[in-house]
């Protein structure tokens, strides 16, 4: 590929990836990486925590075409694979914060033996949650002695839910569209095979015909041959154009539905660390109010508050990436939609047009009067002038009878 983009190395470059690479990249851009360590020191206390933070928080990243198991290496699904491969690299590439990730580069431009120790260092940079981490994150979110804190509905949460309604819609009427997109080009391809063989079956009546319609029946086949051609063309055009991209989109919903649910799960750790502040405040005034020791209360209510600002920093970020993320993807959207059905009826009109331009070209030579056959002619020659005469014979004249007694010299 060739890239002028900053970060990227200049010029024309070409490396090989598989189906596993592609989904390492994937999942790279949706996981969580560890942020620094944070250890809060008290006067007789140590907190340690994690401070998690997402690559693209609230992004929606683009679907890979689904796995499979059984036909993967069929030349068809391996071709349909590379298209869907192709763009969802075109869709990261567009994306302002996915393109500019360090994961792209590498991806793109690192040979086998650096792609390899990225993806060997990317999984031991995985977090390692420690059992305190784990309290925190399990224990305190159904904290049962303290409750759990709840926080007011917000204008953003009335349209992340409108959000979630609207894709669930438009999954549903996107899945029956695929559907019978798909059915509608099977159904091509077997109306272009079926054609064939009947082009295959008339061919061989011609050349047994000789004496009679083969010539007519050659042209015939021929053009039957030549207009299932155009019809298995116009099978793969739909598949291609059309039922790939709509079925992308089914994908996408789900895309758009993993991102609405990392929000909620950003907005639940914000929950969570509001209600381990309550907890460890509570628990910090009933130590003062009883005279005991309270400074390691103290200490771990500054690392629940801690904990809850960055929790509520990283829910609000996601919040707002997400809501712009949702107005780029209603935009795209209709631009894709635009697309996809200006080019499906571009490549029926092809179609149409060249089944009747096959069909006109082939009928003159079909109406051409066909010759006398010999049996005809000789039949025809038989006739002479003596046995069919071209006008009749002339009739003789008989004068009526005369009456009784009358004298036929009279008159």
């Amino acid at each position: 590929s060739d890239s002028t983009k900053s970060g990227f190395r200049p010029g024309s470059f070409t490396v090989e990836r598989r189906y596993s690479d592609f989904s390492w990249l994937s999942e790279e851009f949706a996981r969580e990486l560890p942020g620094k360590l944070a250890v809060v020191l008290m006067s007789r206390c140590v907190v340690v925590f994690y401070h998690l933070a997402l690559i693209c928080t609230g992004c929606i990243i683009p679907p890979l075409p689904e796995k499979v198991t059984v036909g993967r290496f069929e030349r068809d699904f391996i071709e349909g694979r590379q298209r869907g491969l192709q763009r969802y690299l075109q869709r990261v590439i567009a994306h302002p914060e996915l393109s500019s990730s360090h994961l792209l580069v590498i991806f793109l431009q690192s040979d086998e033996g650096a792609f390899s120790r990225a993806m060997e260092d990317s999984k031991a940079s995985r977090p390692k949650i420690t059992t305190t981490a784990v309290n925190w994150f399990e224990g305190k979110v159904n904290s049962i002695a303290y409750g759990k804190t709840e926080i007011d509905r917000t204008p953003e949460d009335v349209k992340i839910e409108e959000m979630a309604d609207y894709i669930s819609k438009l999954e549903k009427q996107l899945q029956a569209v695929t559907k019978h997109s798909e059915g509608m080009a099977k159904r091509l391809k077997d109306t272009a095979s079926c054609m064939f063989e009947l082009g295959s079956s008339l061919s061989a009546l011609g050349q047994s015909d000789v004496d009679g319609a083969g010539g007519e029946l050659t042209i015939f086949a021929s053009t039957m041959e030549r207009t299932s051609n155009s019809y298995s063309a116009t099978a793969e055009a739909e598949l291609q154009k059309f039922h790939e991209p709509l079925d992308e989109y089914v994908r996408m919903m789900g895309s758009v539905k993993a991102a609405i649910q990392r929000r909620t799960d950003k907005k639940r750790a914000y929950v969570a660390a509001l209600t381990d502040v309550d907890a460890k405040g509570a628990a910090l005034r009933k130590a003062q109010s009883s005279g005991k020791d309270s400074s390691s209360k103290e200490s771990s209510l500054a690392g629940a508050e801690a904990m809850r600002d960055a929790a509520k920093a990283d829910f609000e970020r996601v919040t707002d990436r997400l809501l712009q993320e949702f107005e780029t993807f209603k935009e795209k959207k209709v631009a894709d939609m635009k697309r996809i059905i200006s080019s499906y009826v571009e490549f029926q009109m092809v179609h149409t047009r060249k089944v009747e331009t096959l069909w006109e070209e082939a009928l003159p030579q079909l109406q051409v009067a066909p010759p006398r056959s010999h049996n005809q002619g000789h039949f025809l020659d038989s006739r002479s002038s003596a046995n069919f005469p071209s006008t009749p014979p002339p009739v003789p004249m008989v004068p009526p009878p005369l009456p009784p007694g009358s004298n036929p010299y009279d008159a």
